[in-house]
């Protein structure tokens, strides 16, 4: 069950693309120019490298991808068992057709921010002033790592997403590798989709789904530890898709 308040860790860079090793389903959230977000279900992802580039499969009509295009970043959440209903339910109807986020009543927030409780704005965050000071001083220079953080996370920091996953990837659209808009183009490498080379920005993961080295959920305590305990670090485990509104539930083998 998931914990009213969760505790998070977040992901150091070297293992970012361990959270999309298991290739699992997800709920991937983008705002178009004018600040509206829209959520998409999207299981066609792989990493490709273990610097936390991943490739998207995106059917190019989709109002998401757009919006991708439109702002180049977006988030991805990792959703759970419990949350399949839901996941349906955003996979079922169209964002060019409905707003989705009032439709179905989504909790949306921002994994690595802070909403403003009267209007729904970001709050300014120190991210900022400190990024755009260190850009202005070195602006002639690459950016050092430090740098490179700072930008990743005040990017990040402005990202919405599906409150609830196990799971959260900041991502920033390095390419599009394809794209087609008509499925009727028979010469194209994947007619009527894109294919989206990205990177990960931040990655954060609730601590029952993270061992140190693996995104994985955690069974329960060790032998000796308190029964409440135990209860409260299970985690349900988290999705893979067959096909046709099926899914399966990806748990790790005994070690």
């Amino acid at each position: 069950t998931m914990a009213a308040h969760p505790v998070w860790v977040d992901v150091p860079k070297h293992q970012f693309s361990r959270i999309l090793y298991p290739n699992p389903v997800c709920l991937m959230t983008a705002v178009d120019s004018d600040g509206v977000p829209n959520v998409m279900t999207i299981s066609w992802l792989t990493p490709v490298d273990n610097g936390g580039r991943f490739v998207l499969s995106v059917n190019s009509k989709r109002r998401t991808l757009a919006n991708i295009q439109a702002v180049g970043s977006f988030s991805l959440g990792v959703p759970t068992s419990s949350q399949r209903e839901l996941v349906l339910a955003i996979g079922g109807c169209s964002g060019h057709e409905v707003d989705k986020v009032r439709t179905l009543d989504l909790d949306i927030f921002r994994p690595w921010g802070h909403l403003d409780s009267d209007s729904g704005a970001s709050k300014p965050s120190p991210l900022d002033e400190k990024a755009r000071t260190h850009t202005h001083k070195h602006s002639n220079q690459p950016l050092s790592k430090k740098a490179k953080k700072l930008r990743d996370q005040n990017r990040a920091s402005k990202l919405l997403a599906v409150r609830g996953c196990s799971a959260y990837v900041a991502g920033r659209l390095l390419s599009e590798l394809v794209c087609k808009n008509s499925g009727d183009d028979a010469d194209a490498p994947v007619p009527g989709h894109s294919l989206l080379l990205c990177e990960a920005l931040c990655v954060r993961v609730r601590e029952n789904y993270w061992d140190g080295r693996c995104f994985l959920p955690k069974e329960g305590g060790g032998e000796g530890d308190d029964r409440d305990d135990a209860k409260a670090l299970e985690a349900e485990p988290y999705l893979t898709f067959f096909g046709s509104k099926t899914f399966g539930v990806v748990k790790p083998l005994s070690r």
